[in-house]
């Protein structure tokens, strides 16, 4: 559904089947937001998103810098229990939506057509560039 509601917007929307594969993607794309699964094969969503943020760290990026190559990170798990938020905020995720994704609760939490800072794109053009874990 979320994937759908994606491309009805024109987000360009890549996939990774695990987090290794997202990882890669990472190293040679840019990409606006991340919606990271956090149960995958290979390297989990938290394992995936610790290594980009070493990524961005060698970068030179700051922690919540969107203007400055920093991606927001939002972690999608069927996990609901206490303390599952906060295991993803610390891993280094930014926001945290529980499945089965309600395209309202989507809209309302500011993501679509990428960066949550002032509604805008990163970098101000074209459609936003989504990778969907």
């Amino acid at each position: 559904m979320l994937q759908r509601f994606l491309l009805k917007e024109k987000v360009k929307v890549s996939f990774a089947v695990n987090g290794l594969e997202a990882v890669s993607q990472v190293e040679k794309e840019k990409f606006d937001v991340i919606i990271m699964d956090c149960n995958m094969p290979k390297m989990d969503g938290w394992q995936a998103t610790r290594k980009i943020r070493e990524l961005e760290r060698k970068r030179g990026v700051a922690n919540a810098d969107y203007k400055g190559g920093y991606t927001p990170i939002i972690a999608v798990t069927a996990n609901a229990m206490k303390g599952d938020r906060e295991k993803c905020i610390s891993c280094g995720m930014d926001d945290y939506m529980t499945k089965p994704i309600q395209v309202r609760g989507w809209v309302g939490a500011g993501w679509v057509g990428g960066c949550r800072v002032g509604g805008c794109r990163v970098g101000g053009q074209g459609p936003g560039c989504c990778m969907s874990i």
